[in-house]
């Protein structure tokens, strides 16, 4: 059971280093053994292949931008709904829902995945 619970600053710093960018940034709020999970795409275990996955996805979009709906926390981890709009490279852009659903240890978080339409966010 985590006791932590995160308030509306927590989350914005999250969805802040994640709509810039920052792969890097990003793993700082990790564990280093930490799950990492977007969509459809393999699980990526440990901050080095959480490093690659998220650094090669940003490197294929323009930008990212999320609008937080709305969040829960229980004993047992965390979870968000909202949207977010994705820039594409040839300047489109696309916006799709998500829930996002992650555990932490302490302050860090130890299993994020995201549930969203990949195939929608592609679209152009």
């Amino acid at each position: 059971m985590n006791i932590f619970e995160p308030d509306a600053a927590w989350w914005q710093k999250l969805f802040g280093v994640i709509d810039a960018c920052d792969a890097s940034r990003f793993v700082e709020l990790l564990t280093s053994d930490a799950r990492f999970r977007f969509g459809n795409s393999p699980t990526a275990v440990g901050t080095e292949a959480i490093l690659a996955a998220t650094a090669s996805f940003f490197a294929s979009i323009a930008s990212c931008r999320h609008r937080l709906i709305r969040t829960w926390c229980g004993s047992n981890g965390l979870a968000c709904e909202g949207e977010v709009t994705y820039g594409h490279l040839d300047g489109t852009t696309i916006t799709v829902p998500f829930v996002n659903v992650l555990e932490l240890r302490g302050t860090l978080i130890c299993d994020y995945r995201i549930y969203i339409d990949n195939a929608r966010s592609a679209e152009r």
